[in-house]
This record gives structure tokens, sequence and C-alpha cells, in this order.
């Protein structure tokens, strides 16, 4: 029994007499670890710590960002809806603008066909005006001849009223003539009876050209070549030259015309007072 405590004893305290100073140095070692690890603990938690403060400053950044974010994002919603809005309306605008160009389109169609029809309508009236100008032109012209005609008709005329007044002086002097000759019967019958005394009248039936015709003839005392004077009313127009003689009618050329002759003029052989 005593041998086996002393066999098993002896390993114990062999054990005991030469690990004791590793086991202190062991321990020694082990606690200046864990001394280290303490300190390094006590940092890593100080550096939790200061982390933590981080991670806080950065939710409470990130938070701030993020409302930030959430306000920038409402506000340009609310840009975004306005300039929807907006867009709306300049659609609207635009679909307005679009009419109104069709409008203006069809507008400026019917003013250009306006523009042609004004267009033609300017060149006939340049064509009328070109026309009236020529007229006018021709009837300028027409009006310097006439002017000119006029001259010489009124020249004429002067004269023509010159010779009608000689020719009323004349006819005053054959009326005095032959008044004197109806006073002396003696005077007539010593001419042989070339003018007679009785008054022959008559009317102009018809007229052309200077060719007239009457409504005496032969039974009132009308001859061929006799000259019967054409007068109507005061004024004398000229003399009748018999060419032709029937029974109740004559005709003949009109000669010395002061006036044209018309059918109801009178016509004479002399002239008496009344």
């Amino acid at each position: 029994m005593l041998v086996v405590l002393v066999l098993v004893a002896t390993p114990v305290f062999i054990n005991q007499a030469t690990v004791g100073p590793n086991w202190k140095k062991a321990y020694q070692a082990k606690a200046t670890e864990n001394a280290v690890l303490s300190q390094q603990c006590r940092l890593a938690e100080l550096k939790v710590q200061q982390l933590g403060q981080e991670r806080d400053e950065a939710v409470k950044r990130a938070e701030e960002i993020s409302l930030t974010r959430r306000q920038d994002v409402e506000k340009l919603q609310n840009d975004l809806e306005a300039r929807r809005v907006e867009v709306a309306g300049l659609q609207g605008e635009l679909q307005k603008a679009n009419n109104e160009l069709v409008k203006l389109r069809g507008d400026l169609d019917l003013v250009n066909k306006r523009t042609e029809q004004l267009a033609s309508q300017l060149d006939e009236s340049r064509k009328k005006i070109d026309a009236l100008n020529e007229e006018n032109r021709r009837l300028t012209e027409d009006l310097h001849k006439s002017q000119a005609d006029y001259v010489n008709v009124e020249k004429l005329a002067r004269v023509r009223h010159e010779q009608l007044v000689k020719y009323e002086e004349r006819i005053k002097e054959l009326e005095r003539k032959i008044e004197d000759m109806g006073k002396s019967p003696g005077t007539a019958e010593g001419e042989g009876g070339a003018a007679s005394s009785e008054q022959i009248l008559g009317t102009i039936t018809a007229v052309k050209q200077d060719q007239a015709s009457v409504n005496i003839g032969s039974a009132t005392g009308v001859r061929s070549g006799m000259k019967l004077i054409i007068y109507r009313g005061t004024q004398f127009v000229g003399y009748l030259r018999v060419e032709m003689v029937d029974t109740n009618s004559a005709a003949g050329i009109v000669v010395d015309k002061q006036l044209d002759p018309m059918q109801g003029d009178k016509v004479a052989n002399v002239l008496l007072k009344q």
C-alpha cells in the first residue's frame, strides 16, 4: 500500500519540482496577456463607443439627408406636377394655335384667291383704262377737229348770214319793184308779161337731197324753168328751180339755199306785202 502510494506520489512530486516555475511564468504571461487584452477591450469599447457615436451622427446625417431628399423629391414632384399642368396648358394652347393656324391657312387661301381675282380685275380695269384712254385720245382728236369745224362753220354761218341779209335786202328790193309794178300796169306790159302780178302759192310735199316736189303745177301757172321762193315763216330757205311740171304738181332742184328745205315749207313765185 505504501509502495503504491509512493509510486503514485512520486510523479506528482517530480512534476511539482519541475513544473512549478514554468506555471508561474505562464501565469504571468497570461496575466500580462489578459491585461493587454483588457486594455485592447477597453480600447475596442472606446472605439465601439466612438463608432456608435459616429454611427449615430451618420444616421442623424442620413436622416437629415433623407429628409432633405424627401423634401427635394416632394418639391421636384410638385414642380413636376406644375410642369405637367403647364405642359397640359401649353398643349391646349398649342392645339388652339394649330386650330388658328388652320383657320389662318384657310383665310390665306381665300386672300390668295381674292388677290388673284383682284389682279384679274385690275388687269381688266387696266385694259378698260387703256381702251378709255385710247377712246379719250380719239375723242380729243375729234373734239379738236370739231372745234376746227365749228370755227369753220361759224365763219360759214357768218358768211351765210351776210348772204342772207343781202338776200333779204334783195327780196325787199324785189318786193318793192313788184309792188311798184303792181301799181303801174303799163310797166308790167312793157316787159312783155315776163313777170306776173298774180301770186302762186304752194307747199313742199317731199324732199330728197337737193330735189323737192310741190303740190302746185301747170294748172296754177307753174312752168318749167320758173324759180319759186322757198320760205319757212319769215325765214328765207332758198329757191326751187322747176324742172318737171304736171297739172297739179311740180318738181325741181333747190338752189341758193340758206337752210335745208323740209316737207311743209311754203313756195311762192313772188312775195307780196301783207
